[in-house]
């Protein structure tokens, strides 16, 4: 268990110091412009939106799986694990889809002041970049 956690430890390090050289190649790059713009808010809203379910599954998977698996057999727990996948894999779709659909309505809620060429550069950046909550998920 301690070697796992390390592991998982190290991996969201790794993540993380990646994350900071992606921002360092980007402001390299682009500087401060409607292009780097619309590229961080396309990320910024599904990060946002996933880690509302995130954050709730990733806190009470575990103590509802020992719960079940001691109520009712390991296999019961599987069971309520794969209807959580297939509810999580469903909800993501539900989430990507509507996104893609009402794409301009939730950029302009995230970022009011774009217009132009900014407005239809996120919108086409965050209906790419939602798509990555479905895998997210997985």
């Amino acid at each position: 268990m301690k070697k796992t956690a390390l592991i998982i430890m190290i991996l969201t390090i790794i993540s993380k110091i990646l994350g900071f050289l992606r921002e360092i190649v980007l402001s390299y790059f682009y500087g401060t412009s409607n292009i780097s713009d619309a590229y961080i808010i396309s990320n910024t809203i599904p990060t946002f939106v996933f880690a509302l379910i995130g954050a709730g599954i990733a806190t009470c998977f575990i103590p509802m799986y020992n719960k079940v698996s001691k109520e009712s057999g390991i296999e019961s727990a599987d069971k309520f694990t794969n209807n959580l996948i297939n509810a999580v894999l469903i909800i993501s779709v539900i989430i990507s889809g509507t996104t893609c659909i009402f794409a301009v309505s939730i950029v302009k809620i995230f970022a009011s002041g774009f217009d132009g060429e900014t407005l239809k550069l996120a919108v086409l950046f965050t209906r790419i970049s939602v798509i990555g909550i479905f895998f997210t998920s997985v």
